[in-house]
């Protein structure tokens, strides 16, 4: 956030404009992209896309950081708009998740139905999520929880809109706990009974 303040003295006034590093926003992948996850590229390409429109003051607002193994395509895409740390240690992991403003979820191309763990590990860290996915299907966990934003990959939408809403909403975490898993546990053998 750009804040200004207003200097005086007998012979001078000055307002100064300088960037609160308090505001800026850290969101966070922490996941293998390489393998059989290679197929996100086009979610990369987009936020990649997307992140270059953005002003130069929201440029500094949002930092992406990614954490995990990924292969020389995917690191040429990724670098365009984050930096990125490879990979390091689970223990490592989770402490860059813990002082993350939000997760990121970037699914492969083509997994309509796929509802990643990964989620549940940024609702358990009670994070944000912010996805970037071909279908919203994840989305409907997102939204139901009201734990953040999914971005559908085949819309053109403003980047900078949609940051500012996943960090303006109102968490609610009450929804989490049906998603557990005991409870889902408990509900697949309810349901096949």
């Amino acid at each position: 956030m750009i804040e200004n303040e207003l200097y005086t003295s007998s012979n001078v006034s000055v307002i100064g404009t300088y960037f609160c590093a308090d505001n800026i926003k850290n969101i966070i992948f922490t996941w293998r992209l390489s393998g059989r996850w290679q197929r996100t590229n086009k979610g990369l390409k987009y936020l990649a896309k997307q992140y270059s429109q953005l002003s130069s003051s929201d440029r500094k607002m949002y930092k992406f950081t990614f954490i995990g193994s990924s292969v020389n395509d995917e690191k040429i895409i990724i670098q365009k708009f984050a930096k990125l740390e490879g990979l390091v240690s689970r223990g490592k992991s989770l402490q860059f998740l813990q002082e993350a403003d939000s997760g990121l979820l970037v699914l492969a191309d083509g997994t309509a139905s796929t509802i990643t763990g990964k989620i549940f590990e940024y609702l358990a860290q009670q994070k944000r999520a912010l996805a970037i996915v071909e279908h919203p299907y994840i989305g409907k966990l997102i939204g139901y929880a009201n734990v953040g934003r999914n971005i559908v990959s085949s819309l053109n939408i403003h980047l900078g809109d949609e940051l500012s809403r996943l960090f303006n909403v109102k968490l609610d975490y009450s929804n989490v706990n049906t998603y557990n898993g005991k409870n889902l546990a408990i509900n697949y053998l309810k349901a096949i009974k």
